[in-house]
């Protein structure tokens, strides 16, 4: 989980700082995800997510070296920043055997209490997260925190859902100065994921 964890925190420095990526149209889409005219679908054979229309898309092929192999896709902000730029990043984790989505968001937010300094929980909440025709249990937390004493202190707000042995944890990751407009989209983001 610590390894996990690192690798996340590894994403979040790539993805404010790195200037590769594509910016192209995603794939055509076939899931049941209604898309507002602002935003676009991210979807592969596994899952799908609605994000800003006007934010980049990230694959693995457009990562750098430093991000973690469990990085599906990463969105980020067209708006730029010097110290953060805002994005939305989805991971996955295989466990060893069938794990509950809280006892996954419970194990890496501990892990994140002792990597992150100035850790402060802000929220955590059981939701239900869209699997096909059904629902699977979730769990949505924020919290606030930074890498160390020169990085800005960024509010993470992560959804966690496990489908037996495959966790995905949805991370947005935002400054506290973000506007309303930009975290409406944030929720509107981690509201729309699902499994196919």
């Amino acid at each position: 989980m610590k390894k996990f964890l690192s690798g996340f925190l590894i994403v979040l420095t790539s993805l404010t700082f790195s200037a590769c990526g594509s910016g192209d149209d995603t794939p055509s889409t076939n899931s049941d995800i209604s898309v507002d005219a602002d935003q676009k679908l991210y979807e592969n054979s596994e899952l799908a997510i609605a994000y800003p229309q006007d934010w980049e898309v990230l694959e693995r092929d457009d990562f750098t070296s430093n991000v973690p192999f469990q990085t599906i896709v990463a969105m980020r902000s067209n708006i730029k920043n010097e110290k953060f730029t805002t994005n939305i990043a989805v991971n996955k984790k295989d466990f060893e055997e069938d794990t509950k989505s809280i006892d996954f968001a419970k194990g890496t937010i501990e892990q994140a209490k002792n990597t992150l300094q100035n850790f402060k929980e802000i929220e955590s909440k059981t939701v239900k997260v869209k699997f096909g025709k059904n629902e699977l249990d979730g769990y949505l937390a924020t919290f606030q925190g930074k890498n160390d004493a020169a990085s800005p202190i960024v509010t993470l707000k992560q959804l966690y859902v496990v489908n037996g042995k495959t966790g995905y944890m949805i991370t947005a990751a935002y400054l506290s100065d973000t506007d309303a407009a930009t975290l409406k989209m944030i929720d509107s983001s981690l509201n729309s994921f699902m499994l196919k």
